[in-house]
């Protein structure tokens, strides 16, 4: 993008358009200024056009797997128990001793979490609070853990920052619960954006200017390639030329509020200063913004990533599941049809997995719902983190999760999932001032052709049922006798 050039040729066209109605002296004064500004545009082309922003594209919960969580103690028993439990959830977990810590190793690691003793967050408060402000920090969190709950010790930790502080020994499930909150909020999936203008150049003008930012850009000039763009590429923004031959923006936008699937998604104009009409038109329908040609590409950015922003966060408010953060089974169910879809096109095969853990309403009822919840949030976090990135993830009902797996076949994928069942077993939870082990069996099928989703919800099903009477905790592929671990 050259931002400096397009707010100056901006300033040409102004003046370009005062020429066209003036006279007399005033016209003698414009021209002047229009002088000045061509000068001042050559000047800008000579000039070499400052980075535009790059928007992150890291994945969703990829923070924890790419970078890791620092802990620090002074007791390595304490550190091997809790490096342990983490690594149980697919976490990487660096461990080092209070006596061989100091600020610069933050900078070396460059860690997504610091779990380190409040005495740490007295003696070395300016080192942490100088590497929070960096760059280098990325989002670091800062969490504290103490012998004691004195006020002291608390007070340390917030002053070097700390969000979190915790009482030895650590209650991992709300350990689990700091880390899973956080997670939701590190990185995001490359932001999706439509691209609608009749002038081809145009529209690859804006596209290149996105691309360069990080976001993922499609470009359409015919407006009947508009709604099959939408369906299939599914973005989070649209962009559009607000007068387009034989349409106008607001009667596109229309279009595109008629799908009940994008009728939420913020559309942005590019529209000339004589638009006023149309700008208006469509503003009282509903439509985000408008930007006035020539826009510099520093301003496209910023307005696209807003809207990016808040699209992508209702949407996850809309199918995902308030409590786990998977998607919600209405979210699930759609993606496992465009799974079957796809594979019906010839396009690859998946596996299909239901996850149920075992004995949980006795846990709800002896321990209470809050217990139960700490569980499923546990479950939740070690099944994104485990899973690959194409894996999709949903909370099916209750207490039962669904997985589907792409490009995975069935021993593989139970394979996998007998790998999470382990590590799960292994966590400690801690209900009534008692540690207590949990399991979880799981249901595997795979895609066949002329199989739709109900049938294959059931098979999965099936196989849960068959293992669950065998004795539980172990995971079975449908249509075969004996469980994985058998």
């Amino acid at each position: 993008g050259l931002p400096l050039l397009a707010e100056e040729a901006r300033a040409v066209a102004l003046w370009l358009d005062a020429c066209a109605g003036g006279a007399g002296a005033g016209r003698k004064e414009t021209l002047r200024h229009l002088a000045a500004s061509l000068d001042e545009l050559y000047v800008v082309m000579d000039k070499p056009e400052p980075p535009l922003p790059v928007i992150a594209a890291t994945p969703r919960d990829q923070a924890y797997r790419k970078r890791p969580i620092l802990v620090v103690d002074d007791s390595a028993d304490y550190l091997n128990q809790i490096g342990t439990q983490l690594r149980h959830y697919g976490l990487s977990v660096t461990l080092v001793l209070s006596e061989e810590f100091n600020p610069g190793l933050l900078t070396l690691l460059s860690p997504a979490l610091l779990l380190a003793d409040a005495e740490l967050a007295q003696r070395f408060a300016a080192g942490l609070r100088e590497f929070s402000d960096s760059a280098e920090a990325g989002s670091c969190m800062y969490l504290f853990m103490s012998a004691t709950n004195q006020f002291d010790a608390r007070l340390h930790a917030a002053r070097a920052g700390g969000t979190a502080f915790f009482t030895k020994p650590v209650n991992f499930s709300r350990l689990i619960d700091v880390i899973n909150a956080n997670s939701q909020d590190v990185g995001t999936e490359p932001y999706r954006v439509l691209v609608a203008d009749s002038l081809l150049p145009l529209a690859e003008f804006t596209k290149a200017a996105l691309e360069d930012s990080g976001f993922i850009v499609q470009a359409v000039s015919d407006p009947g390639q508009l709604l099959s763009a939408l369906d299939e590429f599914l973005p989070d923004t649209i962009v559009m030329d607000v007068a387009m031959p034989g349409f106008s923006g607001a009667e596109l936008a229309g279009l595109v509020r008629q799908q009940p699937a994008s009728a939420l998604i913020p559309i942005i104009f590019l529209s000339t200063e004589q638009e006023v009409d149309a700008q208006l038109l469509s503003l009282s329908r509903g439509d985000d913004d408008f930007l006035t040609r020539p826009v510099a590409p520093r301003q496209l950015v910023k307005s696209v990533l807003s809207r990016c922003q808040r699209a992508r966060k209702l949407r996850d408010i809309e199918i995902r599941d308030g409590l786990t953060g998977l998607f919600q089974y209405a979210e699930f169910y759609e993606r496992l049809e465009r799974g079957i879809a796809r594979c019906a096109r010839g396009q690859g095969a998946f596996s299909l997995c239901i996850i149920d853990l075992d004995d949980f309403k006795a846990i709800n009822d002896e321990h209470g719902h809050r217990s139960g919840d700490q569980i499923l949030k546990s479950l939740s976090f070690m099944l994104r983190n485990q899973l690959r990135d194409e894996d999709v993830c949903g909370r099916y009902s209750g207490e039962r999760f669904a997985v589907m797996l792409p490009d995975c076949g069935a021993s593989r994928a139970a394979m996998m999932m007998d790998e999470i069942r382990t590590a799960f077993a292994k966590l400690f939870f801690q209900f009534d001032e008692q540690l207590h082990n949990i399991t979880f069996s799981a249901g595997i099928t795979a895609y066949r052709r002329n199989a739709g989703a109900e049938e294959l919800l059931e098979e999965a099903g099936a196989a849960l049922q068959q293992v669950k009477a065998a004795g539980k905790n172990r995971v079975l592929v449908h249509g075969h006798r004996n469980p994985v671990t058998d």
